[in-house]
């Protein structure tokens, strides 16, 4: 029998896969059909062969599926002689299936245990490493790295949910969840499909940052557009969205149910093609990012603009989700970002390949206000290394801001430079991201500067500029305790968490569903 291609396989619920087992189990696909089955099992977490060779040891088959002595002929086989009854007299096939289900349902209920203790104690400020983890999991008897891990990323989410749900002032909210990152194990367990694609989770202080700048708990659009999510992992970067209003789309099955856990209706499909079913009025994305290799060594290609195609699976997304958006809408891209440091190299790279197509379309359709990188060490516990890109839009058409390949972002690096991100207005990232003639000259010349002489405006060590101050910021208020105002404290006078005329998150440190 054909074997399922890998597209469709990503697309299969737990049960489907569990048939695949027991279909390899009985002969029905060549060791070429197995391999790329067992791809699809590891992008889900899951060992195929170990599930095949567990079910083959339960039913007492072999490689080639031999068992032992034949049954008696008025016993139901499969036609060459494979005895398909189990011992009660049921077949062999409505056995394993019992068992599949008694299985998934008992590493449910010990990811469930897991997800809850690790959301109780983190949300208390009590930290968890990875040597309470594994207690923690062994405990729960729940035994897979990854599933571990994912329980572990579930219980981070219903923490920070609980903590934004507070109402606290910006500030505090922030520091808390600073804390919070602090206090998480290092997620290190991931599949070979993840580390290709770069599919790592958001810290969840950056994820608060993304959404206030995606402006997600303030009700804005008169007319209720829904926030969009196409990537939306476990939901870290909708901590502060009523799930109500959120259309969020999440491919691997595990993660999807985690969404549905916390109150949020569920897309599983692929989120380059995914066609929502309205306009978003807000968009918050942090897809996976970087080039995927086919089976023929090739780079996959993703739909980008039109009939073009690119190589960047985060560019397809991002644009596929911002062609959804209104007019007048907002979002937070969270992309992959530049390695390098230098300002010179960093404005080559910008305008380069892939990345020059993706930021000329980008800046001349979608009015980008700001972009920053945010440096891979901030990522560290998440199990990544990579700088990411902040892209900040307010609408659709030309961008006032200059392209990255003429003002390289700015690079951020301590979690403290990320908290002041919260106290600045559009006006002032607009200002930022705006070139002098000099630096414009200077981008056109490249190794030519020395000739720009004077004219050439100094620049700082991460690409920003060195010749424009920085705005002048209010004095930092004053706790009546006397302490001093924080990242965002002050400033706006808002808080965090979710609408006012929506209900605050409760219980989620228990398991219970987000009602915000």
């Amino acid at each position: 029998m054909a074997t399922p291609s890998l597209s469709d396989m990503r697309g299969y619920e737990p049960a489907a896969l569990d048939d695949l087992v027991r279909r390899s189990v009985n002969g029905e696909f060549s060791p070429a059909g197995m391999k790329q089955i067992a791809k699809a099992f590891d992008a889900k977490g899951r060992d195929f062969m170990a599930e095949v060779e567990k079910l083959r040891k339960e039913i007492g088959v072999d490689e080639e599926g031999r068992g032992g002595a034949p049954a008696a002929p008025t016993e139901p086989t499969d036609g060459g002689g494979r005895d398909l009854r189990g011992r009660s007299g049921e077949s062999a096939e409505g056995a394993a299936e019992k068992r599949d289900k008694a299985r998934d349902e008992a590493q449910r209920a010990a990811f469930e245990t897991v997800r809850d203790k690790v959301a109780t104690l983190l949300a208390e400020g009590m930290p968890v490493d990875r040597e309470k983890l594994a207690k923690i999991a062994k405990d729960a008897k729940l035994q897979a790295a990854k599933k571990i891990d994912e329980a572990a990323e579930a219980g981070l989410v219903l923490a920070a949910r609980e903590i934004v749900g507070k109402g606290d002032p910006l500030w505090k909210t922030y520091d808390t969840l600073v804390q919070l990152y602090k206090d998480q194990p290092n997620l290190s367990a991931k599949t070979s499909t993840s580390k290709i694609a770069q599919a790592y989770s958001t810290p969840a202080p950056l994820a608060f940052v993304a959404s206030q700048l995606a402006q997600i708990a303030e009700t804005r659009d008169v007319d209720g557009k829904p926030i969009l999510e196409s990537t939306a992992g476990n939901g870290m970067l909708l901590i502060e969205a009523d799930p109500k209003s959120v259309q969020a789309n999440e491919m691997d099955p595990v993660r999807a149910q985690t969404l549905r856990d916390q109150g949020f209706e569920v897309s599983q499909e692929d989120a380059t093609k995914w066609e929502p079913k309205e306009e978003s009025g807000h968009v918050i994305i942090n897809p996976p990012f970087g080039t995927i290799r086919t089976e023929e060594k090739t780079n996959q290609e993703f739909p980008f603009v039109g009939d073009e195609t690119t190589t960047q699976i985060d560019h397809s997304i991002a644009i596929r989700a911002l062609e959804n958006m209104t007019e007048d809408g907002r979002a937070v891209l969270i992309l992959g970002g530049i390695k390098a440091t230098d300002p010179d190299a960093r404005r080559k790279a910008y305008n380069t390949g892939d990345k020059a197509r993706f930021y000329k379309h980008l800046y001349q359709n979608y009015k980008v206000i700001d972009h920053f990188t945010v440096d891979g060490d901030l990522y560290k516990k998440q199990g990544a290394g990579w700088p990411i890109d902040v892209i900040v839009i307010d609408g659709k058409g030309q961008a006032p801001t200059d392209l990255p390949s003429q003002i390289p972002p700015r690079i951020i690096s301590t979690w403290v430079d990320l908290g002041t991100e919260l106290e600045k207005t559009d006006g002032q990232r607009i200002d930022e991201r705006t070139a002098t003639e000099g630096e414009i000259r200077d981008a056109l010349v490249g190794s030519l500067g020395k000739g720009a002489g004077d004219a050439k405006p100094p620049v700082k060590p991460d690409g920003g500029r060195g010749d424009i101050s920085e705005p002048e910021k209010p004095p930092a208020p004053q706790e009546p305790d006397g302490g001093d105002g924080r990242p965002g404290k002050g400033a706006t006078g808002r808080k965090a968490g979710p609408p006012a005329d929506t209900e605050g998150v409760s219980d989620v440190a228990s398991g219970g569903k987000a009602n915000a």
